[in-house]
């Protein structure tokens, strides 16, 4: 929800609105990303390219989504608040470690997409200084998201 904060001069949302507009747009970005890491097994399997995970933009986003997965299911336990892991775990632990795996997660990700602007595919569609750019634009956004949590 802290992500929303941003946005909140802009939609003042009640908190319960505020929730559901977070893990719907988590859930839209998290399919997404996990279709996008899926297709790209896919995409390197058909080219015979066996070598998963080599690069340090590859380990990285693999970390990335495997902190957001553990974000999710901590976000889902923590929203549902199912009465048999209360007996385990209080709910103020699972919103704090929602919380922080998904600022983590988030943060990897961002690491792993300036990774990407280095990629070959980057560096023969974009100028040097369109890819400066958008890594100094990503760079804000990570850093005014850090400053807002």
């Amino acid at each position: 929800i802290s992500s929303l904060r941003v946005l909140q001069p802009l939609l003042p949302f009640a908190s319960c609105t505020r929730k559901t507009i977070h893990w719907l747009l988590q859930s839209v970005a998290s399919t997404c990303v996990v279709t996008g890491v899926v297709l790209q097994y896919i995409n390197r399997e058909m080219k015979h390219k066996h070598n998963h995970f080599a690069t340090v933009h590859s380990i990285v986003g693999l970390l990335s989504v495997v902190l957001v997965v553990v974000s999710l299911v901590s976000g889902v336990v923590a929203l549902l608040g199912w009465p048999k892991l209360r007996q385990f775990v209080r709910p103020a632990w699972l919103y704090r470690i929602h919380r922080t795996v998904g600022a983590a997660g988030f943060s990897t990700g961002m690491v792993a997409l300036a990774l990407a602007y280095e990629k070959r595919i980057f560096r023969e569609h974009f100028f040097p200084e369109t890819r400066f750019a958008l890594t100094i634009a990503l760079g804000v956004t990570v850093l005014r998201l850090c400053y807002e949590y």
